[in-house]
């Protein structure tokens, strides 16, 4: 993914307009528009290295891991969004 995209995608996650579900689903392509405007994180976008395990931490607020198949989630908590590509 262009550096480009990556800033527009990073737009819409730190987006202060939006609740959490909306945010993710903007990023994720769900929701149409948004800051990331046609940039998102999908099957398309997001691969899995299977080559290597993974450990993902989300620390403090809500957090959306997209995780693959060799990947640990350490502190996922309720309310938070997992994606396994």
């Amino acid at each position: 993914m262009p550096v480009d995209a990556l800033q527009r995608v990073y737009r819409g996650k730190v987006c202060v307009d939006l609740a959490y579900a909306g945010r993710r689903d903007h990023i994720s392509g769900v929701l149409a528009g948004g800051l990331n405007g046609a940039f998102k994180f999908d099957a398309t976008t997001v691969f899995d290295d299977t080559r290597t395990a993974d450990t993902l931490w989300g620390r403090a607020g809500t957090d959306w891991f997209i995780y693959g198949t060799k990947d640990d989630l350490m502190d996922q908590t309720n309310g938070e969004t997992t994606t396994k590509i």
